[in-house]
């Protein structure tokens, strides 16, 4: 390409299944358009997708493999009747799924429950899985009970007002702190590995016999659901 002609290289940021760039190149509609990008051990052909914005500028998105590791990366693209120099700055992604995707018990408080879980990071960068983690629960009919017990409630028979009263009565339906270990499996997750974790839960004393909690262990950007069912009487010991 000659000086006259040159162009900077159009730059494109985001996850590897998000990126995008602008340019006032583009075609005036929506298009594909051929790619070719340098991948580590590779060459990746891929299609970039062209959507047309308002005048002449176009908003240009395509994706790379999930997991392609954070980084810049070169390419070439056809606009019209020239070639573009691209660059692709590739951000990190934190993707994780863990199987299966919900624990649904039945459990007495204070008693430990052992499960095996699959935990499958999808993203492109390793993450790491801690040996202990804590995460609250909650009743899952109680901030209906909570509201209706504030509105019934008298305020001039109470030095509290409808505030602390609401408060009051939201931490009377909050199920205790669940304390999880994981027994096996902590450590560096890398990308595209399958990790088998096996973890025990200490159901808090709060869970009360026939009713249901809900709550969310926080593994990164995951929140993974567990329900709780109080069962009658005292802990026992620990159950699969």
């Amino acid at each position: 390409m000659s000086a006259q002609g040159w162009r900077p290289p159009l730059r494109f940021r985001g996850t590897p299944l998000a990126l995008s760039a602008v340019t006032d190149a583009g075609p005036a509609h929506d298009a594909a358009l051929p790619l070719t990008v340098e991948l580590p051990g590779s060459a990746a052909h891929r299609t970039l997708a062209a959507h047309s914005r308002v005048g002449e500028a176009s908003v240009l998105k395509m994706h790379l493999p999930r997991n392609t590791p954070p980084g810049s990366y070169t390419g070439m693209v056809q606009l019209g009747d020239s070639e573009q120099e691209i660059v692709l700055d590739v951000q990190p992604e934190i993707f994780l799924r863990l199987f299966p995707e919900r624990i649904t018990i039945t459990a007495r408080a204070g008693e430990r429950v052992q499960h095996e879980l699959s935990l499958a990071n999808m993203g492109n960068v390793a993450v790491d899985v801690r040996g202990a983690y804590a995460f609250g629960m909650f009743d899952v009919g109680g901030m209906e009970r909570a509201i209706a017990k504030t509105i019934i409630a008298d305020p001039k028979a109470s030095a509290q007002g409808r505030a602390d009263m609401f408060a009051d009565a939201v931490v009377e339906e909050h199920g205790g702190m669940v304390r999880l270990k994981v027994d096996a499996g902590a450590g560096s997750v890398a990308p595209n590995e399958i990790r088998e974790l096996k973890i025990t839960m200490t159901i808090p004393d709060r869970v009360r016999p026939g009713h249901t909690y809900w709550g969310t262990w926080p593994l990164h950007n995951l929140r993974y659901y567990v329900r709780i069912t109080g069962a009658n009487g005292a802990a026992e010991g620990t159950k699969s």
